[in-house]
């Protein structure tokens, strides 16, 4: 099962997560792409910084880690969805 937590900045996504895993072990726990790409060869920005290659490549990040569990014992919990790229990309398609 792959469950994605979805929502803007400092909602409290991290903490869901994190308390997700404290009860059900038996969930990987996949990293929010931005602190997973922080450090990388990527300079991400986010909030009023953030344009739209800087979403794409979260969201391409993102969605190549949710296809990487595709079996049924496959039991992972994101911090982030897809989806959020796609919300945070009309937010800055003036950028």
């Amino acid at each position: 099962m792959r469950i994605a937590i979805s929502g803007s900045h400092s909602l409290g996504k991290s903490t869901l997560v994190w308390d997700w895993i404290k009860r059900h072990p038996e969930y990987t726990r996949e990293e929010e792409p931005f602190r997973a790409l922080d450090g990388e060869m990527y300079d991400i920005r986010v909030r009023q910084e953030s344009n739209r290659l800087h979403n794409g490549i979260q969201m391409y990040y993102n969605a190549s880690r949710v296809n990487l569990y595709a079996s049924i014992n496959d039991f992972v919990i994101f911090d982030r969805a897809p989806i959020d790229y796609i919300a945070y990309s009309q937010y800055t398609a003036d950028k």
